[in-house]
């Protein structure tokens, strides 16, 4: 074995990439064929998130080694680090086909299957890995995921509790009975778990999103937002979307039904708070957190500044409603509120974007949303008030501004739910 290659393993098991892509540059510019420094290139530029390199890295390692089943895995792999995971299957499978003994194969598909909401073909891939090595780790961890997304969780729990004895000092181990203990309502114990894995690893970021999240599930007005997301994660974008279309459609029904008329129209403020908490909750708490100086640093920094962001529209929505109330605005003042509190969910959604790219675009949803609710108010203001008796009457640019920016963030759920984002929080970690 090429002792520069192994350095360079050395180099990438302790996270100094630079370093390593450094030496696989000069192992490269003399043997541009070395599959395992196209291998190792690979993997170090997939870690630095360099995703466009790490993809074209893995294709060379692929014309290079097509025989190679470890050429297969790299594309894969990189494919389902960008949520390319269809793209990706087919390079899973030819890497299994090429060597079937490999568990390390079977968790990549798993992974893949995962990505995808096929919790069953997860859970079938994960098994078939645990049959050639019963002690792998990865594939043990993605059973018992499957096995909880697929609401099996005492079996996930024996799952996760075996592999707790055998690794006692893995934060992945802890990170999932956090999770698991989450799903089943225990937030307190959820809570030890994540503090555990930040003690093995306290970069992990995992267990302090987890953490976040057991420390807002110990408020009992978060919990049935946390039983939502956990819900949603087991049935996945689709199943999610359809219950929520589902619901809607239930509701209209119901306001044809003989009744009082206050009962359709508060079926109407529930499933409006229902669909606005499915994706402004989580922030919303995110903000609680922020708001104490003990508990800011839990969070990560992207979450940091989309409680930031959801606090100034919210506050704006406050503020600015009694003041437009007051300049005699009327009806608007209620637009005005309600378009800063909607703004909630492109800034809540944009930072649940699976990548850098797809949370740019919802960064950029959620400023235009933003900007033309503050634009629209500052009209509001300046314009005179509105005289309903003029022929044609005059509604003046501030309810339009307002009207498109109503409509960009109720649009928004359609255009991130499309980048790869639902309403499902965290509970598909």
């Amino acid at each position: 074995m090429d002792e520069r290659i192994e350095k360079v393993r050395l180099l990438i098991g302790h996270e100094r990439y630079k370093e390593a892509l450094e030496r696989l540059t000069s192992i490269l510019s003399e043997d541009p064929e070395n599959r395992q420094a196209l291998f190792l290139q690979s993997i170090a530029l997939q870690n630095m998130e360099h995703w466009k390199l790490a993809l074209q890295s893995s294709k060379t390692l692929v014309t290079v080694a097509p025989d190679w089943s470890w050429s297969h895995h790299r594309v894969a792999s990189v494919l389902n680090g960008i949520d390319k995971e269809r793209k990706a299957l087919p390079f899973a499978h030819e890497a299994l086909r090429l060597d079937p003994e490999e568990p390390d194969h079977f968790a990549l598909l798993a992974y893949c299957h995962s990505g995808l909401d096929d919790w069953k073909s997860m859970l079938q891939a994960a098994e078939n890995g645990l049959r050639l090595d019963p002690e792998d780790q990865s594939c043990t961890l993605l059973r018992s995921h499957a096995l909880r997304l697929l609401n099996r969780r005492d079996e996930a729990g024996s799952a996760i509790e075996r592999l707790g004895e055998l690794s006692p000092n893995d934060p992945d181990v802890h990170n999932s009975m956090g999770w698991l203990c989450l799903q089943d309502g225990r937030p307190t114990e959820a809570m030890n778990h994540f503090r555990e894995a930040l003690r093995l690893d306290p970069d992990d970021g995992g267990a302090r999103e987890g953490l976040a999240e057991a420390l807002k599930g110990q408020n009992i007005l978060y919990r049935p937002i946390l039983a939502w997301y956990m819900l949603s994660a087991r049935l996945g974008q689709k199943g999610s979307m359809a219950l929520i279309l589902g619901l809607w459609f239930g509701m209209r029904l119901l306001e044809h039904l003989p009744g009082p008329d206050w009962i359709p129209i508060s079926l109407f403020v529930v499933y409006f708070l229902f669909v606005w908490l499915s994706w402004v909750g989580s922030s919303l708490f995110d903000l609680l957190l922020y708001l104490r100086r003990d508990l800011r640093d839990i969070l990560a920094k992207r979450e940091r500044t989309g409680a930031q962001m959801l606090g100034i529209s919210l506050l704006c929505g406050i503020l600015l409603a009694p003041i437009t109330l007051v300049f005699g605005k009327g009806l608007v003042s209620a637009l005005v509120f309600g378009v800063f509190f909607l703004v909630g969910i492109p800034i809540s959604g944009a930072i649940g974007m699976p990548n850098a790219k797809s949370r740019m675009i919802g960064n950029l949803i959620a400023a235009s949303a933003f900007l033309m609710a503050m634009a629209g108010t500052l009209f509001v203001l300046s314009e005179p008030r509105f005289d309903p008796e003029l022929q044609p009457p005059v509604y003046g640019y501030g309810p339009t501004l307002l009207s498109i920016s109503l409509i960009i963030s109720l649009l928004s759920t359609l255009a991130m739910t499309g980048l790869g984002l639902v309403p499902e929080g965290r509970g598909k970690r």
